[in-house]
C-alpha cells in the first residue's frame, strides 16, 4: 500500500461459498507479507473474518496491524518480498466458529495506513490431514524472486527420475507456456513477453499436482 493515497482505504478479498463435511475438524491457513516503515500515524492492517450464512453475518478471527503485522525489518521503501523469511505463515483453528456449519466463506481486509506493500498467498481451508498432503506437494519446487519482471526461477525440491511437466498459466486459466523436464533442480523461465499481472506455475507429476503463483512486474 506504500502508492496507495487514500488513507483508511479498506479492500476486501471474498471467497466463494467452501463446503465442508460434516464432523471434520477445519483450520484457515495463509501466509502473508508486510514491512512497516513506521512513518506517519496510521498503521497498515489486515483482518480476517469468516461468514457460516452465506455472507450475511461475519465474524473477526484475525486482525493485526502496524508493528504487529510486520513479518520483516528490511527498510524497502516499496517493499517486495524475495526470500521465504520475508513470509509468515498463519494456522487458525476454526473449530469454534464453525462447530455445524455446511458451508464457509472467507473475507480478507486490507486497511491502509500508507506504510508499505501488503502481499497474501498460500490459503488454503482444509483439515490438517488435507493440508499434510497438499503442503508436501506445494514443498516439491519452490520459486523466485517473487515478484519477478524478466525472469523467475524454479528449484525443484525432489530427486525422484521422473518426468515431470510445469505449465505457465493466466487467471482465466489458459496455459500459456509449457516446460517438461527430466532430472533438472533448476528452470529459469523467460517472462519477457508476458504483461504484467498475476500468474500461476503447475507441476504435475506421479505424486499429484503442485502450484505456487507470482506476479509479474
Amino acid at each position: 500500500m506504500y502508492n496507495y493515497s487514500s488513507i483508511g482505504q479498506r479492500d476486501a478479498l471474498v471467497s466463494p461459498n467452501i463446503n465442508l463435511e460434516e464432523g471434520a475438524d477445519y483450520n484457515l491457513y495463509f501466509s502473508y507479507a508486510h514491512q512497516n516503515r513506521n512513518i506517519g500515524s496510521y498503521d497498515d492492517s489486515l483482518i480476517v473474518q469468516i461468514s457460516t450464512d452465506c455472507g450475511v453475518n461475519f465474524q473477526r478471527v484475525f486482525a493485526k496491524g502496524g508493528d504487529q503485522l510486520e513479518t520483516t525489518d528490511t527498510l524497502d521503501l516499496n517493499f517486495e518480498p524475495s526470500h521465504p523469511s520475508h513470509w509468515r505463515n498463519e494456522t487458525i483453528d476454526l473449530a469454534q466458529y464453525v462447530p455445524n456449519a455446511n458451508t464457509l466463506i472467507v473475507k480478507f481486509t486490507s486497511v491502509n495506513g500508507k506504510q508499505n506493500n501488503l502481499y497474501l498467498d498460500n490459503v488454503f481451508v482444509s483439515t490438517p490431514d488435507e493440508f499434510s498432503i497438499t503442503n508436501n506437494l506445494e514443498n516439491q519446487f519452490s520459486l523466485f524472486p517473487n515478484p519477478a519482471s524478466k525472469t523467475i526461477t524454479l528449484l525443484l525440491n525432489t530427486s525422484n527420475n521422473e518426468t515431470k511437466t510445469f505449465d505457465l498459466i493466466d487467471l482465466s486459466g489458459r496455459v500459456l507456456e509449457s516446460k517438461t523436464v527430466l532430472n533438472e533442480q533448476t528452470i529459469n523461465w523467460d517472462l519477457s513477453s508476458l504483461e504484467a499481472g498475476y500468474y500461476i506455475i503447475n507441476m504435475k507429476s506421479s505424486d499429484g499436482n503442485s502450484s505456487h503463483s507470482f506476479i509479474k512486474k
